[in-house]
Protein backbone atom coordinates (compact mmCIF):
# COMPACT_ATOMS: atom_id res chain seq x y z
CA UNK A 1 0.00 0.00 0.00
CA UNK A 2 1.19 3.49 -0.85
CA UNK A 3 0.62 4.79 2.68
CA UNK A 4 3.09 2.27 4.09
CA UNK A 5 5.68 3.29 1.52
CA UNK A 6 5.20 7.01 2.24
CA UNK A 7 5.45 6.42 5.98
CA UNK A 8 8.54 4.27 5.57
CA UNK A 9 10.29 6.86 3.41
CA UNK A 10 9.20 9.65 5.76
CA UNK A 11 10.77 7.89 8.71
CA UNK A 12 14.10 7.75 6.86
CA UNK A 13 14.32 11.43 5.97
CA UNK A 14 17.55 12.78 7.37
CA UNK A 15 19.53 9.75 6.25
CA UNK A 16 22.04 11.16 3.73
CA UNK A 17 21.46 8.33 1.23
CA UNK A 18 17.69 8.71 1.39
CA UNK A 19 17.93 12.50 1.17
CA UNK A 20 20.12 12.16 -1.93
CA UNK A 21 17.67 9.70 -3.53
CA UNK A 22 14.72 12.01 -2.82
CA UNK A 23 16.62 15.01 -4.20
CA UNK A 24 17.47 13.00 -7.31
CA UNK A 25 13.82 11.98 -7.75
CA UNK A 26 12.75 15.61 -7.38
CA UNK A 27 15.30 16.71 -9.97
CA UNK A 28 14.21 14.02 -12.43
CA UNK A 29 10.56 15.08 -12.11
CA UNK A 30 11.46 18.75 -12.44
CA UNK A 31 13.76 18.13 -15.42
CA UNK A 32 11.01 16.09 -17.08
CA UNK A 33 8.32 18.73 -16.63
CA UNK A 34 10.31 21.89 -17.30
CA UNK A 35 10.81 21.56 -21.08
CA UNK A 36 7.12 20.81 -21.61
CA UNK A 37 6.04 23.73 -19.45
CA UNK A 38 8.48 26.08 -21.17
CA UNK A 39 7.25 25.04 -24.61
CA UNK A 40 3.57 25.32 -23.65
CA UNK A 41 4.18 28.72 -22.05
CA UNK A 42 6.06 30.00 -25.12
CA UNK A 43 3.23 28.73 -27.37
CA UNK A 44 0.63 30.55 -25.26
CA UNK A 45 -1.07 27.27 -24.38
CA UNK A 46 -0.74 27.86 -20.63
CA UNK A 47 -0.57 30.83 -18.29
CA UNK A 48 2.34 33.23 -18.63
CA UNK A 49 2.02 35.27 -15.44
CA UNK A 50 4.43 32.88 -13.69
CA UNK A 51 7.79 31.75 -14.99
CA UNK A 52 8.15 28.13 -16.08
CA UNK A 53 10.10 27.15 -12.97
CA UNK A 54 7.35 28.44 -10.66
CA UNK A 55 4.68 26.67 -12.69
CA UNK A 56 6.63 23.42 -12.30
CA UNK A 57 6.90 24.09 -8.55
CA UNK A 58 3.13 24.35 -8.30
CA UNK A 59 2.50 21.33 -10.51
CA UNK A 60 4.72 19.33 -8.19
CA UNK A 61 2.91 20.71 -5.13
CA UNK A 62 -0.42 19.66 -6.63
CA UNK A 63 0.92 16.22 -7.55
CA UNK A 64 2.54 15.69 -4.14
CA UNK A 65 -0.64 16.72 -2.36
CA UNK A 66 -2.76 14.39 -4.49
CA UNK A 67 -0.42 11.46 -3.86
CA UNK A 68 -0.18 12.26 -0.15
CA UNK A 69 -3.97 12.31 0.20
CA UNK A 70 -4.26 8.98 -1.58
CA UNK A 71 -1.60 7.57 0.74
CA UNK A 72 -3.26 8.71 3.96
CA UNK A 73 -7.01 8.41 3.25
CA UNK A 74 -8.31 5.07 1.97
CA UNK A 75 -11.55 6.73 0.87
CA UNK A 76 -9.63 9.15 -1.38
CA UNK A 77 -8.67 7.19 -4.48
CA UNK A 78 -7.11 8.11 -7.80
CA UNK A 79 -9.99 6.39 -9.58
CA UNK A 80 -12.60 8.47 -7.77
CA UNK A 81 -10.69 11.77 -7.55
CA UNK A 82 -8.51 11.70 -10.67
CA UNK A 83 -10.92 13.78 -12.74
CA UNK A 84 -11.04 16.48 -10.06
CA UNK A 85 -7.24 16.49 -9.86
CA UNK A 86 -6.91 16.87 -13.63
CA UNK A 87 -9.53 19.64 -13.63
CA UNK A 88 -7.57 21.43 -10.89
CA UNK A 89 -4.35 21.17 -12.90
CA UNK A 90 -6.13 22.35 -16.06
CA UNK A 91 -7.56 25.36 -14.24
CA UNK A 92 -4.17 26.20 -12.73
CA UNK A 93 -2.48 26.03 -16.13
CA UNK A 94 -5.19 27.85 -18.07
CA UNK A 95 -4.02 30.80 -20.10
CA UNK A 96 -5.98 33.98 -19.57
CA UNK A 97 -8.49 34.80 -22.27
CA UNK A 98 -7.27 37.62 -24.51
Amino acid sequence: RLAGFVNAVGSLVGDPEIDAALAHDDAVQRDGLLPWVRRAREDGAIRNDLDAERIVDWLMVLMDGFISRIATDPSFTAVDQGAVYLDTVDRFLAAEDP
